[in-house]
């Protein structure tokens, strides 16, 4: 008789598999469901060497990660607030504002969601649009949004479309 495996069994399975792939560390006695939350997390800089005589610490780099490997990599996260826009703000700001297209995106996320319970859409399409510009595929979906809305930028679903073919690698192509 042949081996018949059913949804049940393959969920389980999977789940086992996942279990025996955590780490140690993970499955340690006193770690709660906490430790699996995404956090925000700011990472500390690496230090780096320069030839025989040089050294130096690079700049912090904000990172989405587990709160259980932030704190494992020297990391910092608000801890009550992981939900907090403020505080994700905070660690995602510079890496943005030097140009990092993945860190545009997640601020525009941040803005749109709404930062201390308000949403501000303008700022939320000013980083999208960074982002997008630079074929941050994220972005270019979140400003077709907000122009097909009219959520801070002119309604405007001609350039809604642009950005959604865009987004969908067809470019300029014209419509069917």
């Amino acid at each position: 008789m042949g081996l018949r495996l059913t949804s049940l069994h393959f969920g389980t399975l999977f789940w086992a598999c996942c279990l025996m792939s955590l780490s140690p560390h993970s499955l340690a006695k006193g770690s709660s469901a906490d430790d699996f939350l995404i956090v925000d997390c700011l990472l500390p800089g690496q230090l780096r060497q320069l030839g025989r005589k040089t050294t130096y610490v690079s700049a912090r780099q904000p990172k989405r990660v587990t709160a259980l490997e932030c704190r494992t990599r020297g990391g910092e996260y608000v801890r009550n607030e992981q939900a907090s826009a403020g505080s994700a703000l905070q660690v995602w700001l510079k890496k943005a504002q030097s140009g990092d297209a993945r860190a545009q995106t997640t601020l525009g996320e941040i803005f749109e969601k709404g930062v201390e319970g308000k949403s501000d859409y303008a700022a939320a399409a000013k980083w999208y649009q960074l982002a997008a510009n630079q074929g941050e595929v994220r972005a270019q979906i979140s400003l077709g949004n907000l122009f097909e809305q009219g959520l801070g930028v002119p309604q405007d679903r001609e350039q809604a479309l642009t950005w959604y073919r865009k987004a969908n690698g067809l470019g300029d192509a014209a419509a069917l």
